[in-house]
């Protein structure tokens, strides 16, 4: 494939500058949109030569650009969620190559061949809330809240891995762990000698870690996003996060990226960083001729937001889906159950999976009086048809926050044609709280793009995929010997906030990720703030008890 895609140079090769896919950014009616950073190739070769011969930008070089389109857009834009996405290729019979499709949904993995991959930068951008204050101020020099910088991204490596600059991992050898601190074009590599030496660390070995690094001023800045992508790995598991290009592996390894906006205004002093696990639980026993049954992914979101109401001091951040493999079955009380281990860094590819929701979290030091409430509600917008694209999950949306905010989306005689406008997207509003949907203020907190694996569909392409997406919870051989489906859809985070005033203090707003109040999350629709009628906040607490 790889030989497919020098095709297209048939004269002098010439780098090509990474792709900065903007959504309409420019468009007021445009109420939730990404920004893609995609890398280019910038080195090949003229003879026939295996795959991985020609070179694109490595992460540190589309982070730089993602950096000074924050430097050009700071003022009006923040950012909401930054993410690790995964492009594929399609091939096309009239030029005979394989192109990549940044803006295609679906994708056919085929079982029996390598299928390359992409990995690019995506931003989840939102107004700045009174960004003509920011920029003014920002033209005084008093603050700098334009630049986001990559921080964190912690693998493990060898010794040899510090002398050529390759990031590596190895199994059942004495290795180092490195933390890498980009910023612009400058980078620090601190070594750190790791607990277990015959084994991988796990996951909470690693948030510690970079607990540790915050507590020595490693982070200075609001932190976005932690997310742990899988990387795959040769026979030796080794891995080089920094490429871009890879394929779809049978040895996957998980390293953690953390995304922050240094400088920002919204600083935190030095609060640590934690990761919470929500499993599926089972539900029924498998047997020769079905598959165990597991919670559907609405009721694992549920748990979790009953948890962040019972932690106020525990603020999110941002959630994932992670599809996690299973190991082996544990018989627990005569029955043969499902074991699996969430916090495992490394895993290979043919097996059955379970899907669990992943919750990162700021632990603050404020008093939790001052905190307001947490009510965790999301959306899940997916796509109905195969040849449907990103653009159109956006403008899908945004017509659905314009329709809830017009007040539509609370009447139960809707038309049809408000009905087609929104069409049949899948909405999970989590917890009620004793207040009803029109009694809620809702305030995006984060989003994710979700990869949803199908191995058919029938007539229902939509409901298929929702199966899939929510329902199917556990899945038997993800790929195996056969082919399936790959969808990408988007998750939104909303705080499902009661729209009375909080009796908390006007600085405990910074803490909660709400960033502003509920008299400012009202005006500002460009933020999806969506408005609806008022409720007290002491009956929300008092139904909660």
């Amino acid at each position: 494939m790889a030989f497919a895609i020098y095709l297209r140079y048939r004269g002098e090769f010439q780098p090509e500058p990474p792709q900065i896919l903007e959504r309409n950014l420019n468009d007021p009616s445009v109420k939730f949109t990404c920004v893609d950073f995609v890398p280019s190739v910038i080195k090949r070769s003229g003879t026939v030569i295996p795959q991985f011969q020609v070179e694109y930008h490595s992460f540190n070089a589309i982070v730089e650009v993602a950096n000074r389109w924050l430097i050009a857009n700071g003022s009006v834009w923040e950012v909401v969620n930054c993410e690790t996405i995964i492009i594929l290729y399609k091939y096309n019979d009239n030029t005979n190559c394989y192109e990549l499709k940044p803006n295609d949904c679906c994708f056919y993995i085929y079982g029996s061949e390598k299928n390359n991959i992409l990995r690019a930068l995506r931003l989840i951008p939102r107004f700045r809330f009174g960004s003509r204050m920011a920029t003014k101020q920002i033209e005084n020099k008093k603050i700098n809240t334009n630049l986001m910088k990559f921080v964190l991204s912690l693998e493990f490596g060898s010794e040899s891995a510090l002398k050529n600059l390759i990031h590596r991992l190895k199994l059942k050898k004495s290795s180092n762990l490195f933390i890498e601190k980009k910023i612009l074009i400058l980078s620090q590599f601190r070594i750190f000698q790791p607990n277990v030496s015959d084994q991988f660390e796990d996951l909470d070995d690693i948030i510690e870690r970079i607990n540790h690094s915050i507590e020595n001023d490693g982070i200075n800045g609001r932190i976005i996003s932690i997310e742990s992508i899988a990387f795959d790995a040769n026979f030796g598991w080794e891995i080089d996060p920094q490429t871009t290009l890879s394929t779809i592996s049978n040895k996957n390894v998980f390293i953690v990226r953390v995304f922050f906006e240094e400088n920002s205004c919204l600083t935190r002093q030095r609060d640590q960083i934690g990761v919470e696990d929500f499993h599926p639980r089972q539900l029924s026993r498998a047997t020769f001729f079905k598959c165990p049954r597991f919670e559907s992914f609405d009721q694992v979101i549920q748990r979790a937001s009953k948890w962040l109401r019972r932690n106020p001091r525990k603020l999110f951040l941002n959630a994932q889906s992670i599809d996690i493999k299973v190991k082996s079955r544990e018989k627990i009380f005569f029955k043969w159950v499902q074991s699996f281990n969430s916090k495992s860094m490394a895993f290979t590819e043919h097996g059955d999976y379970i899907k669990i929701f992943r919750m990162a979290y700021l632990k603050t030091s404020i008093p939790s009086d001052l905190l307001k409430p947490m009510i965790l509600s999301t959306r899940i917008f997916l796509p109905s048809k195969q040849n449907d694209t990103i653009n159109i999950l956006l403008q899908q949306i945004s017509d659905w926050i314009n329709y809830r905010y017009d007040g539509i989306f609370h009447s139960d005689n809707r038309s049809t044609k408000a009905k087609k406008l929104i069409g049949p997207s899948h909405t999970i509003d989590v917890v009620d709280g004793g207040m009803r949907k029109q009694d809620r203020t809702l305030r995006l907190i984060s989003a994710q793009t979700v990869s949803v694996f199908t191995k058919d569909f029938g007539n229902s392409c939509r409901s298929d995929i929702e199966k899939y997406a929510n329902n199917n919870t556990f899945l038997a051989n993800r790929f195996g010997s056969k082919n399936a489906y790959l969808f990408f859809s988007f998750r939104l985070f909303f705080n499902a906030l009661s729209s009375s005033r909080s009796q908390s203090s006007p600085s405990s707003s910074i803490y909660t990720r709400s960033l502003q109040s509920t008299e400012s999350l009202s005006t500002e629709l460009s933020s999806l703030s969506l408005s609806a009628q008022k409720t007290e906040t002491s009956n929300t607490e008092k139904n909660e008890e």
